[in-house]
């Protein structure tokens, strides 16, 4: 029974139709001045809270963690997708008081009334490519954090959605792709983890610090595998550009060398098992483990678990890797030069 992840496409950029662009030509485009106005009077706001806090990053260690954010003192450089749902939130607290947002959101609120797309966007920018968190509205889009990678550029932008370079991101190269440049991430196919590969099919070594690590996947991306049925990541792993790209021998060394503190210590007191099967740990023969891997995550899904429980367990997963990817860090960025 195929199950239908809604999360896959939560994120999507959805391309307007007749009726979403006659209803922006009628309540967006003729009030898009006001609109921007009342959401720069947010992004001050927001801006503001940070500036308290990255003030107080010199004085106070807990500042970063109250930023929710690595670094505080960057802002707002890498804080694309909190600025964004910070704005988001502030958006539908004035669209759902009359009495907020001093009329900036009238005729957005009508907008939105008569059945205009309003929604949360996550994707490719393909003028640097890099990701980007943004705002569809109808037939436009909204960046409220323009100037979260390149800090000198206006904070805000409204364009048409034919204007943009925005794509969804629809495939595991596409995404590695991008994450290669914006990350500086070498990437390299996970043959070497193969119960992993399933779920997380690139590793990497990161082009500055020259650490190991697996490579994240957005949520998005992860129901988009899940409803694929792990067929995704075996497109990448047997098909894309980096199908045949080897990580390099000193690093495979170094892990063979610290395997039983990396993987066996971690896997007893950290790294509990995934429901699906998968564990953190190396083995031979990584072609028939990955099919075999493959397969347990098939079965896992047809077994139709509640779409919460598919979400829980893929978060704790990620939380495991992120713990075990600290491990790989502590053996891997002292590695001499090749």
């Amino acid at each position: 029974m195929t199950i239908r992840f809604p999360q896959a496409h939560a994120f999507d950029c959805i391309g307007p139709n007749k009726q979403q662009q006659m209803l922006s030509d009628r309540f967006l485009t003729p009030n898009i001045e006001n609109i921007m106005a009342g959401i720069a009077k947010i992004r001050a706001r927001i801006d503001e809270h940070f500036e308290t806090l990255k003030a107080k990053a010199h004085s106070e260690p807990q500042a970063d963690h109250l930023a929710g954010l690595i670094d505080i003192k960057m802002y707002p450089y890498g804080f694309c997708e909190r600025i964004r749902d910070m704005v988001w939130n502030s958006l539908h607290t004035s669209l759902k008081n009359p009495n907020a947002g001093q009329g900036h959101f009238t005729e957005l609120r009508t907008f939105i009334h008569e059945g205009g797309l309003f929604r949360k966007i996550w994707g490719e920018l393909t003028h640097g490519p890099y990701f980007q968190n943004a705002i569809q509205v109808g037939s436009y889009y909204l960046d409220a954090s323009n100037d979260t990678v390149v800090t000198t550029k206006p904070k805000l932008e409204i364009l048409p959605l034919a204007q943009t370079n925005f794509q969804n991101i629809d495939s595991f190269e596409q995404y590695f792709d991008v994450a290669s440049t914006y990350y500086q991430w070498e990437t390299y196919p996970n043959s070497f983890l193969p119960n992993l590969a399933p779920l997380y099919p690139g590793v990497a070594i990161h082009k500055q610090s020259k650490a190991m690590l697996i490579c994240d996947v957005p949520l998005p991306l992860m129901f988009k595998n899940m409803e694929s049925r792990g067929q995704m990541a075996m497109r990448f792993l047997k098909h894309s550009s980096y199908t045949k790209k080897s990580m390099p021998s000193q690093y495979l060394d170094l892990l063979t060398k610290h395997q039983n503190t990396i993987w066996k210590k971690r896997n007893q007191s950290v790294v509990a098992a995934h429901p699906a099967g998968f564990e953190l740990f190396p083995a031979n023969d990584s072609k028939q483990k990955i099919a075999d891997a493959v397969r347990r995550l098939e079965t896992w899904i047809a077994e139709n678990h509640h779409l919460a429980e598919y979400e829980k367990a893929l978060v704790k997963l990620d939380r495991n890797r992120k713990i075990f990817d600290r491990s790989l860090r502590r053996y891997t960025t002292s590695r001499p030069s090749p």
